[in-house]
């Protein structure tokens, strides 16, 4: 019987979206306003929706940011030559056996050599030995390894 009374008053009925009160567009009034709890039905509809709004929001799962591919990185040196890429190794010049009949025969060309020998160390590719090794992230090996 109750819920058949706002289409008996005449009118389209509406629901108040605070206490769900039911009655006819008449019973509301002008600024729409329920009769049984008072509340403005334009405001309360409105705020019924942000609230609906914000949790569609929280339920939605942010979007995940797109990550770069990895750069595959083989080693730290980039050999120009061969265009291989590795740690590279180092490479002292001159021979041991030459340093050691130095220090046996004569003592001051034997400290010449070896000083000589340590200062001239120097980082060569592991495949082909060739000296001229160039870091990976450089722009010329980023560019021959097709990483730009």
């Amino acid at each position: 019987m109750l819920k058949s009374l706002p289409y008996q008053l005449g009118g389209i009925p509406m629901q108040c979206p605070v206490c769900e009160h039911e009655a006819a567009e008449g019973a509301f009034g002008d600024p729409a306003k329920c009769p049984s709890c008072g509340v403005f039905y334009h405001k309360a509809l409105a705020n019924k929706e942000r609230i609906e709004q914000a949790r569609a929001a929280k339920a939605r799962p942010a979007p995940q940011p797109v990550k770069a591919a990895p750069v595959k990185r083989l080693g730290f040196m980039y050999c120009p030559s061969c265009g291989a890429t590795n740690s590279g190794r180092t490479q002292t010049k001159g021979s041991i056996f030459v340093e050691l009949i130095l220090w046996l025969c004569f003592l001051l060309p034997g400290l010449i050599y070896s000083i000589w020998r340590l200062a001239s160390r120097q980082q060569v590719c592991q495949t082909c030995s060739n000296p001229g090794l160039i870091p990976t992230n450089s722009p010329r090996a980023k560019k021959e390894l097709g990483l730009e």
